[in-house]
């Protein structure tokens, strides 16, 4: 709601609101914007998070959630940041509309800022050129794998959603609600914990740590959390 009330301090859309005259449509394609946003912010916001508990896992440190929570926050201003510089390149571009396919290329290419910036202490600007780097030569595997992480998240949600509402009939809205918020709360981090791996199988490979032809050698190095040392 806050998001969605700033925006009407940018110029472009105080004055499309002012030309809807509170039409509804508009009203509702500005809270899904921000609710996007938001969203997305907070799949930052727990990749990070999971990418710190897999370094200090590596590292041989304290692993709490606690710990890897207050390292992310660390690291709050730069994951910002990129986020924001990614965000705004990708609307511009989709803005234009021919632009959309180089959006989406782009998308792709700035998956890993959040491990980049939290595992290798990057700020926000080489947080996102770390991950271009790494998907250089990977573009369609890292963007098969990433759409089937989204979509195991998108499906889950509207799975047990469809559920809800055929089993529990005239099942109260706010419970619906929460119980679909629930289930994102724990398919997320999930999602996560497979693009962290999938950013570690990425540097292994870059560093050559072992060889591209041994899956099963590539995802013991993965899996030990060599992927945070440089």
């Amino acid at each position: 709601g806050l998001l969605a009330s700033a925006f009407g301090f940018i110029p472009i859309i105080h004055h499309l609101t002012d030309l809807a005259a509170g039409a509804g449509e508009t009203s509702l394609a500005i809270a899904f914007l921000a609710g996007s946003i938001a969203n997305l912010l907070a799949y930052v916001a727990v990749n990070a998070m999971v990418a710190s508990y897999y370094q200090l896992l590596g590292d041989g440190k304290d692993a709490s959630g606690v710990e890897a929570v207050r390292r992310a926050w660390s690291h709050a201003g730069d994951l910002a940041l990129g986020f924001l510089r990614s965000l705004m390149i990708v609307l511009l571009l989709s803005a234009t509309v021919i632009g959309i396919p180089f959006a989406i290329w782009y998308l792709v290419r700035v998956q890993f800022m959040a491990q980049a910036v939290v595992t290798e202490d990057l700020d926000g600007r080489r947080g996102l050129a770390r991950s271009a780097e790494l998907v250089t030569g990977r573009w369609w595997h890292t963007a098969l794998m990433v759409a089937l992480f989204n979509l195991l998240v998108v499906l889950s949600g509207g799975v047990v959603g469809l559920l809800l509402l055929v089993v529990v009939a005239g099942i109260p809205l706010w419970l619906f609600s929460g119980l679909i918020t629930l289930v994102y709360a724990l398919i997320v981090p999930l999602a996560a914990v497979a693009l962290t791996l999938l950013f570690g199988d990425a540097v292994a490979e870059s560093q050559g740590l072992v060889a591209d032809d041994d899956p099963e050698a590539m995802s013991e190095v993965v899996a030990s959390g060599s992927f945070a040392h440089r």
